[in-house]
């Protein structure tokens, strides 16, 4: 089952009006009881100065140990790989480790 992209904003606005739980890594929704295993990660949007995109990112959401792994250096909403630097979306990589669909009627 493939992983869901949740912002950082979504899960601080969702948590601080009491709509999820997080504890140890894990959010729960409350309205459902959906419960999703959180990653660090980010969503990248767009390249900065209008460059290509030789590493073909645009659009992918790569987590921090996957980062890590390919030498780029984060800073708040950039990310720098080689000589590229790129405008990306904080967030989640979100496991969902129940049962049936995975999207939660939080997220619509």
């Amino acid at each position: 089952m493939p992983n869901l992209f949740i912002s950082q904003e979504w899960v601080t606005l969702s948590n601080i009006d009491e709509k999820v739980t997080i504890d140890a890594g894990q959010m729960v929704v409350k309205a459902d009881g959906k419960a999703y295993r959180l990653t660090p990660a980010v969503r990248f949007l767009k390249v900065d100065g209008g460059d290509g995109d030789p590493h073909q990112l645009l659009g992918k959401v790569k987590t921090t140990r996957a980062l890590e792994a390919m030498d780029a250096e984060t800073m708040a909403e950039s990310v720098i790989l080689g000589e590229t630097a790129y405008r990306v979306m904080p967030g989640f990589s979100a496991m969902y480790t129940g049962t049936g669909s995975p999207v939660s009627s939080a997220f619509k």
